[in-house]
């Protein structure tokens, strides 16, 4: 007899440890759930502080668009308009206007990047290729004055006789890296 109990009250224990263990599961799962939600509502609210704060300093990108070519500045504070590009010799010349946002003028130096063609082919380009206002983006740098438009200009050397499009530029200066400009149709007068 003293068998018998023994194993009922085994058995009993062992089913209320397991039924035990499936609710305290439920409460983990009901719990997590919970946690979830407060951790996606805290990832929310966390990239919007992010998008107002890189406004507020000035980091958020720009993006224009003109004539299907997109022009993206890593600033607020310079917005950059694709205006045209010709060739002269085995060079394309690539024509924007720079415009600054602020309310003080900006100096930039140390200008360069780098254009991939539609045929895959790069070119590097540095301050030398590198004008704003009719000046080397050099060491000493160039200013951009608040409210007037001044004219920047790339040249791309040597860029291969077959390349019928620029499918990307990256321009980049000591102050602001990351200008890009996606897509435009090489002017040639033979096509």
């Amino acid at each position: 007899m003293k068998k018998k109990v023994f194993y009922a009250l085994l058995c009993a224990g062992l089913l209320l440890s397991g039924l035990e263990a499936q609710a305290q599961e439920k409460k983990k799962k009901g719990f997590g759930g919970f946690l979830n939600k407060v951790n996606s509502a805290l990832n929310e609210t966390n990239q919007a502080l992010e998008d107002v704060n890189s406004t507020l300093d000035g980091t958020a990108n720009n993006a224009t668009k003109t004539g299907g070519v997109k022009v993206t500045s890593p600033t607020r504070n310079l917005k950059l308009e694709y205006k045209g590009n010709y060739v002269e010799g085995n060079d394309v010349v690539v024509e924007f206007m720079l415009s600054n946002t602020t309310d003080k003028s900006i100096g930039l130096n140390w200008g360069g990047g780098t254009a991939w063609d539609d045929q895959g082919n790069s070119y590097s380009f540095g301050d030398m290729e590198f004008t704003i206002g009719g000046k080397d983006v050099g060491p000493t740098g160039v200013e951009v004055p608040t409210e007037v438009p001044v004219k920047a200009v790339i040249r791309l050397k040597k860029v291969d006789s077959k390349a019928k499009a620029i499918a990307k530029i990256t321009i980049n200066t000591y102050q602001y890296q990351g200008f890009q400009v996606r897509k435009f149709t090489i002017a040639r007068e033979d096509m």
